[in-house]
């Protein structure tokens, strides 16, 4: 004699495992929970049959002892099987659920996920896990299915509310400082913006002065302090810029660049830099390197690396390497500065660190310069290395991927600005920046005309029959116009194709794409007055 769940009673009998030989049975209330139990005499007179009935029931104590949901339904949807758990989580009683059909029980599942992936494990017999919300009770259920032995599914569920719901919270709380990074990448973009015009005009101003009172020493000195004063803000500025453009998701251009020239060209532009601050800058050079990358983005990141060197340097120097390493390029920016603690060299690659400056003197900078790197490192594919003692110096390094020099090209010597000279079209709005542009370009030999807006340029070119050797002009004209339109306006009415600077201060990711699309030079405000000459004299040249 043995109990038996009333679960496999009138309708679960067929459950049982193996053939159903001829027995003598009753089944009978039983005192143990005449409401769940019945008790079976049998009289088995099959061995077989009697082990199987025994595996059978261990496997139901097995089954209902388990904390997770589980139920079994045959081949016409009928529920054979339905543990404790599942009566908790459906919100049904068990003698509800036995022999019936289980979508005429649980309607609400008609048409659900859960009922088209039980259709799906009766048809194609192959088990599927899925997670959805249930609609039998409103909550979050992970459900394992399987095809059962002679036909029908077998269930295993478990409430994953909870974890759901820390789940939302997670992503609740990462959309919110998402969304925070947009506002404070906005604020900056913004910020620097409403700053760069003023500042623009102050570069271009500053320059034109230093010509004209050159006689006078007093005035000179003045200048000067100036000047120092008028490039900290400028390098602020331009670091505020770099971060917005790289959160607006600026793209990598690659082409293919010749390192040691680029490196050179580098080391002459801070050679007096370092001169003023008693340093000595050298450089290590191996020949007929190239790299295929993004040139204006991996220059921004050794000027910060360069920067860096002289300003955390009191005595000694800095020098500039370039090897193979591995089958990789290596850049080295190597100093004898004041060194980094080991347990700060992680951190220096975070937004606004400074390992010197606690007390957040902003004339030593924001701290972004190498955080700047470490992005636009990833952004170009290459990897920073640094190792630094303290009292000894700091090595910054580069790696990127070499490339093969191509034929018949030469790496471009560094040489002082030669101005050649011609006739240029400046389009500007802002008064101040568009008489600081005209005394400039003036005072470098160009012959200048000037316009504040997209049509009075063009009116006043068609009037000049259009000749014209090259165009500076500000992005964002109003009126509709934008630079790159007047430029291309320009060049279809001229029939002939002109060079142009764009300079922008916008850093949104549709507006620089814009400019790139269109092939001309963009520039970002403020433009340094040299490096505007340099690249105006070069789009002359190459007419």
């Amino acid at each position: 004699m043995m109990a038996v769940s009333s679960e496999f009673g009138p309708a679960g009998k067929s459950a049982l495992p193996g053939p159903q030989p001829a027995c003598d049975h009753d089944f009978l209330p039983s005192a143990e929970d005449g409401a769940r139990f019945v008790r079976a005499f049998l009289q088995i007179r099959n061995p077989e049959r009697l082990q199987a009935v025994l595996e059978f029931v261990k496997a139901n104590e097995i089954l209902g002892s388990i904390a997770d949901g589980v139920y079994a339904l045959d081949e016409n949807w009928r529920c054979v099987y339905f543990n404790d758990p599942a009566e908790s989580l459906l919100g049904a009683r068990r003698e509800k659920v036995m022999g019936r059909l289980f979508f005429d029980v649980f309607p609400e599942l008609l048409g659900s996920v859960v009922h088209d992936n039980y259709r799906r494990v009766m048809d194609g017999r192959t088990p599927v896990q899925f997670e959805t919300m249930s609609p039998v009770g409103e909550r979050w259920n992970s459900y394992s299915v399987s095809p059962k032995r002679g036909g029908g599914v077998s269930v295993h569920f478990h409430d994953i509310s909870e974890r759901k719901r820390a789940e939302g919270e997670i992503a609740k709380a990462r959309n919110e400082a998402e969304r925070a990074n947009q506002a404070k990448s906005k604020f900056l973009a913004a910020a620097s913006h409403d700053l760069r015009q003023p500042v623009q005009s102050l570069v271009l101003l500053m320059a034109l002065a230093e010509r004209q009172i050159a006689a006078s020493p007093q005035a000179r000195e003045t200048l000067a302090m100036m000047q120092k004063s008028l490039h900290g803000l400028e390098g602020l500025l331009t670091a505020i810029l770099d971060i917005s453009r790289l959160d607006a998701g600026v793209e990598s251009h690659p082409e293919l660049v010749d390192l040691a020239a680029l490196l050179r060209g580098l080391a002459l532009e801070y050679q007096p830099k370092a001169d003023n601050a008693g340093l000595v800058l050298r450089t290590a050079i191996a020949p007929s390197l190239w790299v295929s990358t993004d040139p204006a983005l991996l220059e921004r990141a050794l000027r910060n690396l360069i920067e860096n060197a002289i300003h955390y340097t009191r005595r000694g120097g800095a020098v500039l390497g370039l090897r193979r390493r591995n089958g990789r390029v290596r850049i080295d920016v190597v100093d004898t500065g004041i060194g980094i603690p080991r347990d700060r060299q992680a951190d220096i690659f975070d937004e606004f660190v400074q390992i010197d400056n606690p007390g957040r003197n902003l004339g030593r900078g924001l701290g972004l310069g190498l955080a700047i790197v470490q992005r636009i490192a990833r952004l170009l594919g290459a990897t920073v290395e640094v190792n630094s003692k303290i009292g000894r110096g700091s090595r910054f390094s580069l790696l990127l991927s070499g490339a093969e020099q191509p034929r018949g090209e030469e790496a471009e010597v560094a040489a002082e600005v030669e101005d050649p000279g011609g006739r240029v079209l400046i389009v500007e709005d802002n008064a101040v920046v568009l008489k600081s542009l005209e005394g400039s370009l003036a005072g470098w030999g160009y012959e200048v005309a000037t316009a504040s807006t997209g049509e009075e340029a063009l009116r006043l070119a068609e009037g000049e029959d259009w000749k014209f050797d090259a165009i500076v002009t500000d992005q964002h004209l109003g009126g509709g116009m934008t630079g790159v339109d007047m430029t291309k306006a320009f060049a279809r009415r001229a029939a002939r194709c002109v060079p142009a600077v764009i300079l922008t201060g916008d850093t949104s990711l549709e507006g620089i794409s814009q400019i790139v699309a269109s092939g001309f030079q963009m520039m970002h405000k403020p433009v340094a007055a040299e490096s505007l000459r340099r690249n105006l004299a070069r789009l002359v040249r190459g007419r």
